[in-house]
């Protein structure tokens, strides 16, 4: 993972960023892979990965000096 990838997962979870569709997300993708639906655990993978564009804008904004 990039350094800047990891920033912006540490801090989201420090500043409570979309906190409960993040760990909604995790449960969604923990029951399609135990009901062996790939098809869901993918599509739900993906939104949860785009979550992270999301909240580097939002933490640029708050934390302009994290990121170049």
């Amino acid at each position: 993972m990039s350094k800047n990838f990891n920033r912006v997962r540490l801090l989201s979870l420090s500043e409570n960023l979309n906190t409960d569709t993040i760990i909604s997300q995790h449960e969604q993708i923990l029951e399609a892979i135990q009901n062996n639906d790939k098809e869901t655990a993918e599509n739900v993978v993906r939104k949860h990965l785009q979550l992270v564009t999301v909240d580097r804008e939002e933490l640029k904004e708050r934390f302009p000096g994290y990121f170049k």
